[in-house]
């Protein structure tokens, strides 16, 4: 069990938006911001690695003991970002097919996610 903290505003209101589409995230599920690992927790070797960790991602705690076999999270198809998707928006957006067609399943899919970073919320579906 752990303490409740509040989440942020970010999160909150991912989690409306979610839930609002179909999707459930269990009421005793919460989101920590993730933390850059201590230095003397790193595995060491003889390579030196040129390379600066830093702090990303969320971390997933339970509030309260959750039963086994207890739902934590699902996620309706109709939200899944998949190559097809990706691509219809991208064709929407970009108004152009060229070299579409040739593009990894990957960058599709990363570049509507970048998209989204960038322009905000745009539902192309």
């Amino acid at each position: 069990m752990t303490s409740i903290e509040p989440e942020p505003e970010l999160l909150a209101n991912f989690k409306t938006w979610f839930s609002s589409r179909g999707g459930y995230i269990h009421k005793d599920v919460q989101f920590k911001q993730g933390e850059a690992p201590a230095a003397d927790s790193l595995p060491t070797s003889n390579i030196q690695l040129n390379f600066q960790i830093v702090s990303s991602g969320l971390k997933v705690l339970a509030r309260d003991t959750v039963p086994a076999d207890t739902c934590i999270a699902s996620c309706p198809f109709s939200l899944a970002i998949t190559p097809e998707v990706s691509k219809k928006a991208l064709l929407t957006l970009l108004k152009s097919p060229d070299g579409l067609d040739k593009w990894t399943e990957r960058q599709l899919i990363c570049t509507y996610l970048s998209l989204h970073w960038v322009l905000g919320d745009f539902d192309l579906r």
